[in-house]
């Protein structure tokens, strides 16, 4: 089974972008092939009859007349046929692997500064953070990086559209599932910061406001 080439091809699915390199090797039987990666043997022993017809794909045991350990195989007739083939396949592979789930990524920043000096009774530091929640949708395949999705519906020229667009999520930020529960705590969460900032401004309009809140012991949250 002498080697021919050293190939690779790309698939790109969903925003999913894997590269997957092989080896094209040849003999008299199968001709030209190249085994499938791996991790994809158990969604290639998935296919149907017609799609092993379609791709070309075969079993390729180690023994001639011993049903001994095997390899997944496609193959083809010429070099050129087989990358094609291969590429096809793999497009039909990864989108078996798929997965598909809501998420609610987290972006969280401390905004604050800190004295060094704790003698210095002149200043007290800045206090400060940010919050922000994405929904979106994160699409994952073994291998490859996940890829996070919003997506809007919208209306252009009378006619209702889906627009999706990438979000890139950080590794500073948290991703959590998109369950009703956890959607209500950042919701819940994010409404009682936006109301302190509203209280904040109120409280700090003028050297009155800030006399009147403190003469009144008011809170600024209930």
């Amino acid at each position: 089974m002498p080697k021919i080439s050293s190939q690779q091809v790309t698939v790109e699915i969903d925003g999913i972008r894997q590269a997957f390199g092989f080896q094209v090797l040849y003999d008299q039987d199968f001709r030209f092939y190249a085994a499938i990666p791996p991790a994809f043997e158990d969604q290639f022993d998935q296919l149907t009859k017609l799609d092993q017809i379609k791709f070309s794909t075969a079993i390729k045991y180690q023994y001639k007349y011993e049903r001994g350990n095997q390899t997944r195989i496609v193959k083809s007739d010429t070099e050129d046929g087989l990358v094609e083939s291969m590429k096809k396949l793999l497009s039909r592979l990864v989108s078996l692997t798929l997965t598909k789930e809501q998420v609610i990524i987290i972006s969280f920043e401390d905004e604050s500064a800190y004295h060094t000096d704790e003698e210095d009774r002149n200043e007290l530091p800045r206090i400060g953070l940010s919050l922000s929640a994405t929904y979106c949708t994160r699409i994952s395949s073994p291998g490859a990086e996940p890829q996070h999705w919003k997506i809007k519906q919208t209306r252009w020229m009378g006619e209702q559209r889906t627009i999706r667009s990438s979000v890139f999520a950080t590794k500073n930020q948290i991703i959590i599932p998109d369950t009703p529960e956890n959607r209500k705590f950042i919701e819940d969460l994010h409404g009682a910061l936006g109301a302190l900032l509203v209280k904040f401004k109120e409280f700090t309009a003028s050297p009155e406001s800030v006399l009147s809140f403190i003469a009144g012991s008011q809170k600024l949250l209930n």
